[in-house]
């Protein structure tokens, strides 16, 4: 392969991966958009009273409560946490971006990586409230760009390593991402139909 197809194919994959990017945000702007503005039930943001299930009783209705509660916690530490690593990881590389293994990345698989760490670091600030279904939904929207993000940041690091095998795993990784989160969206976005 020559340098010239292989530049194609690195510049060719870079524009698959920020397409991607923007239509898992676009699913999950959907998502949100299509809870907001439901018809068949009155806006809320309390997830208890969002998916309300005819004749539950207290008790489960506390249940199903406290087990939202107990998600949404272990949902706070994973977006902290993940968030971390990804922002600590970009920094190394950011740092030796002109030597070592940092010299051999484009800047869009750092660049990846670093909207992967702000991403998944914002969803806990800015969506704060643990029992509201709104919160919840952007927190898992943020989750899902941040993750998305982070996926591709290694899909391009694979094809900027690994030329002609990178390249391949990359343009399989990113129609995986489309995929499964589209039907992820169509899921999240019907559930209060």
């Amino acid at each position: 392969m020559s340098a010239h197809s292989m530049s194609l194919d690195c510049e060719l994959i870079d524009v698959l991966l920020l397409i991607c990017l923007s239509a898992v945000t676009l699913f999950r702007i959907v998502v949100l958009a299509r809870y907001c503005l439901r018809v068949n039930r009155p806006f809320t943001t309390l997830h208890v009273d969002a998916l309300e299930h005819v004749g539950e009783t207290s008790d489960a209705r506390r249940a199903r409560h406290e087990a939202f509660y107990e998600t949404t916690r272990g949902q706070f530490n994973t977006l902290v946490v993940v968030g971390s690593i990804a922002l600590a990881a970009w920094t190394q590389l950011f740092a030796n971006s002109g030597t070592g293994l940092g010299g051999g990345l484009t800047s869009i698989t750092r660049n990846l990586l670093f909207v992967a760490s702000a991403t998944l670091l914002a969803a806990p600030l800015l969506f704060r409230n643990p029992n509201q279904e709104l919160s919840f939904l952007c927190r898992e929207s943020f989750t899902s760009i941040g993750y998305t993000a982070l996926v591709l940041s290694i899909a391009s690091a694979l094809a900027d390593l690994f030329s002609a095998a990178g390249t391949v795993i990359a343009a399989l990784t990113i129609a995986a991402i489309l995929v499964t989160d589209a039907l992820e969206a169509w899921d999240m976005a019907t559930m209060y139909d």
